[in-house]
């Protein structure tokens, strides 16, 4: 919206408005840019694509511009591959993936291995329901799913080779305890999607993952199961997964976290994405 315009609509004094606007920019919560129409300030959430994802697919396939038909490929990718390691993604486009992930169009999640170096993952654009990830159903299956991808590409020994049957035997109490799963599974037990079992053994105290069955969970773990299912036949079964697999070993970078991350690199192309925005913004789209 218009600043004069939402600030009109909030009915707020403006230093209020001033304040709550800077904090919003520090955290990445909010954003602006000047309308290419008016010359006026604009004022934007990342949260705005979730509401307009098929729109802005609608708008992005009838481009020619190479910049806008980039994002659509990009968009199609991440679509039919959410989740996918961000060093794989290739784009003649400088800085357009940073981008998307600074202004909310490529949702992304990250996870830092052992050593502290930085994964990234990167997703399209999914609904949002919450402003705290741990209430949000669509960022928690982001969480799952990037915990996930983790152990599929950067695992330290076995990698995962089937991530929906994996997932499936999480959720079915089919993971067997071993001695380090309180190390690989603790961002899942930080965020209350699974909690721990300890079990006796000769050589001390094992414990095994246990899936917390609360309709929320479920509805974060259907939602990872369909992006996981993207390219990966979702057939055969599995007695029990590998134990070996890196899924959260260090830290965890949430969906906002890295869109400061973004936002703060040298080269971010965020005038595309500004520009589609003003153009939906305007009905361009419509057009």
């Amino acid at each position: 919206m218009d600043r004069d315009a939402l600030l009109s609509e909030l009915e707020v004094a403006p230093e209020a408005f001033d304040t709550t606007l800077q904090y919003g920019l520090q955290a990445d919560f909010l954003g602006t840019f000047s309308s290419a129409e008016t010359g006026k300030p604009v004022i934007w959430t990342p949260f705005y694509w979730s509401g307009k994802l098929v729109e802005v697919q609608k708008f992005l396939a009838r481009q020619t511009e190479g910049t806008l038909r980039e994002i659509g490929k990009l968009t199609r990718d991440f679509s039919t591959y959410p989740g996918r390691p961000i060093e794989q993604v290739t784009t003649p486009i400088k800085g357009i993936l940073n981008g998307g992930i600074a202004h909310g169009f490529f949702p992304s999640v990250g996870v830092n291995d052992r050593s502290g170096k930085g994964h990234t993952y990167v997703f399209p654009a999914t609904p949002h329901f919450e402003a705290e990830p741990g209430k949000d159903i669509f960022e928690k299956a982001r969480m799952i799913v990037g915990c996930i991808r983790h152990g599929q590409y950067h695992a330290e020994v076995t990698k995962i080779n089937r991530p929906v049957l994996l997932l499936r035997a999480l959720r079915e109490g089919r993971i067997k305890p071993h001695s380090y799963a309180d190390i690989e599974y603790a961002l899942l037990v930080a965020n209350r999607i699974c909690d721990y079992e300890t079990v006796p053994r000769f050589s001390g105290v094992w414990t095994r993952p246990v899936f917390i069955d609360t309709p929320e969970n479920n509805a974060a773990a259907d939602v990872a199961e369909e992006m996981l299912r993207g390219v990966e036949p979702a057939t055969g079964a599995i007695e029990e997964p590998e134990v070996s697999e890196l899924l959260t070993r260090g830290t965890f970078a949430y969906t906002a976290e890295q869109r400061s991350i973004r936002s703060a690199a040298k080269i971010v192309a965020k005038e595309p994405f500004d520009r589609m925005m003003q153009l939906l913004h305007s009905g361009g789209a419509l057009r």
